[in-house]
Order: C-alpha cells, then structure tokens, then sequence
C-alpha cells in the first residue's frame, strides 16, 4: 500500500478449502439454477381447476392457458445481468435502458442459465502466472472477460459471467476454491449472485455507489464505501467516470512483484495495446470530461504496476502500466481540448 494512501478497514477474506462436501453444494446449487428450462415443478392435474376435467378424466376445453408458474432467474440476452427470480420476464432491463448501453432494435430479449449452458461453454486461459481469464464461447452478452486472480490470502475472481458451468466448479474447488468476488461496475454485474451461492457464499463485493444498479441480491452482497477498500494484500480503487462506483483492482504481488492493475471499463485497453482511453458509454461513444479523467489518473497514480488487463479478450498491457496510464491521460485531454490548431 503506497505510503499516505489512508486505508479502510480491513476485512478478512474467509478461506475456502475444498473438499468432498463443498464441492457437492456447489454441484447441487449449479443443477437447482438449471431446473428452470421450462417445465412445471407441480402436478399437471392438481395445477388445473377440477371445473376444467370432464368425467372421462380428460382435460375439457378451456378457453385460457394454464400459465408456467416456475421460478426463473431470467437473463437479459444484451447485457447479460441476471435478474431476481419471477415466473415472467422482466418488464425491461434498466441496465440497457441507461444511456451507457442500449437495448437492440430486435427489441428486448430474456434467456437463463440453463439455456445458456446448453449452447456455450466458459474458456479458461492462462494470461500470467497467478491470472486466469474465463469467457463465454461462442460470445454471449457484452462479451467480457473474468479473471481468477491467485493470491496470497486466497484466490479473488474479478468480474463475472452469465454462465457458470460445472467444469468451471470443479476447476476452482481444485485451486483452492474462492475467498472473494468483486466487481468493477454495472455492466460486469452478470450472474455474480449465482457464482457467489454456487462457490459457497462467497462475499461479493460492489462500490455502493452502484448498488441501485444490481439486479439480484442476497446475503453474501458486501457494497463497500469510500476509495479504497483492502481484500488483505490485494486494493480495490474507486475511480469513476464510467459509473459512479467504477473501480479497478490493484494487485501487487503479480508480474513478480512488479504489480498489476485490473481495469474493467473503468480504462480500456486499446486495441494497439499502448494506450488506455475513458469513456461514460463506450457503445454509444459518449466521452468523459476532463475532470473525470484526471481524477481516475490521481486515483491510481499512487500505485506501481507492470501490467494492465482489460475487460476484453486480447487487451492486455505487458509493460510500464503505470507510465502508459499517465500519458493515456495526457493524450486524451488533448484530444478532447478545444484547440482550433488540432488536426
């Protein structure tokens, strides 16, 4: 922790060891979150009023349809967050309503895990020693990457998905199992309710800045306050522009001791991979101000990193992190200044 930087106060991660017994709940929670792919739960012929059966024991004509009354944790098929359970949809999806994210001109569509699981698969690849990205294959949603972060007090998994597969459970029992969730903003909220009560109740954790912006709760749900917020050796950032509560997680026992820094949608990887850049929406190419720049600057300046991984396959910085975030920062309020001799 760099010096003059006040600290929140520590809370200590609980350690999941793995073992026979939690890795049959996670099993079990996993298949209670697949039992909703569209059949009734109750007797057909108890569900339907005794008016409606005729002498015979076969079912009369009826006018109106006996309504699915399963209980759905449904999934926005855009942004890919994943809503409380209902029997019916979601009305709307405020994530993509908000000016930052969009709804699709086909309109807004539902889907849940068990369907999903039953097309997609996560991909599991080693970034760096101690750095695992996951992402769903073929592209679902946002198209994001996650990251199982190894660490010293336990392993932390950095953003979310929509899917969580039984492969993927029973890969991370195997390293040790998860101490913490945290995520960087709104748009990676996912299923990351799903993920914590599959893994054994693991603390997630959110700015509550953006609390307004989850979709499910639950108990292990952990909002944190003010701008940082220590998970033991590891630092969660509160940097905004993109949210109010846009964080990024600072980790600095990777790249040998040399420090990294997971930045969600806080900053964006580019696709050169030299140069981070600052958005309010990136599908919209709503930009942030000055102001909102350099105060993401100063947020992360007193810290020291190698190496930046952004939210998205491939955009991964490998040297001098620290450095390209300040010259990012200088390049972007250049572009955005009002100078009539600007190209």
């Amino acid at each position: 922790m760099p010096a003059g930087v006040g600290k929140a106060k520590s809370t200590t991660m609980p350690i999941f060891r793995p073992g026979r017994s939690r890795g049959m709940i996670g099993l079990h929670v996993l298949s209670k979150l697949f039992r909703d792919a569209g059949e009734l739960w109750f007797d057909r012929r108890e569900a339907i009023p005794a008016k409606q059966w005729n002498t015979t024991g076969m079912l009369a004509p009826r006018t109106k349809p006996v309504r699915n009354l399963t209980m759905t944790c449904h999934i926005c098929t855009t942004c890919g967050t994943q809503f409380g359970e209902s029997t019916e949809p979601p009305s709307a999806c405020p994530v993509c309503e908000d000016e930052r994210q969009f709804v699709p001109a086909s309109g807004q569509a539902w889907t849940n895990m068990a369907v999903i699981a039953s097309t997609h698969k996560i991909l599991w690849t080693e970034e760096a020693k101690g750095v695992h990205s996951l992402r769903i294959l073929p592209e679902f949603g946002i198209g994001q990457r996650a990251f199982l972060i190894e660490g010293p007090d336990g392993n932390i998994l950095w953003d979310c998905l929509s899917l969580l597969d039984e492969a993927s459970i029973t890969k991370i029992a195997a390293m040790g199992g998860l101490a913490a969730i945290a995520i960087s903003h709104p748009h990676f909220y996912s299923s990351m309710m799903a993920w914590s009560e599959a893994l054994g109740d693991v603390p997630v954790h959110v700015h509550a800045d953006d609390r307004q912006w989850v979709r499910r709760s639950g108990p292990a749900l952990s909002p944190w306050t003010g701008e940082i917020f220590e998970l033991n050796q590891a630092t969660l950032i509160r940097c905004g522009g993109h949210f109010a509560g846009s964080s990024v997680l600072y980790c600095p026992w990777l790249e040998d001791g040399r420090g990294a820094l997971f930045g969600g949608d806080t900053m964006q990887v580019t696709l050169d991979r030299r140069y981070v850049s600052f958005m309010r929406s990136y599908p919209n190419l709503i930009p942030l101000n000055a102001r909102a720049v350099k105060s993401i600057g100063e947020a992360v300046r007193p810290f020291r990193f190698e190496a930046i991984y952004g939210g998205f396959s491939g955009r991964t910085i490998k040297r001098e992190g620290s450095h390209v975030v300040e010259r990012s920062i200088a390049r972007y309020i250049r572009a955005i200044a009002d100078d009539p001799q600007q190209d």
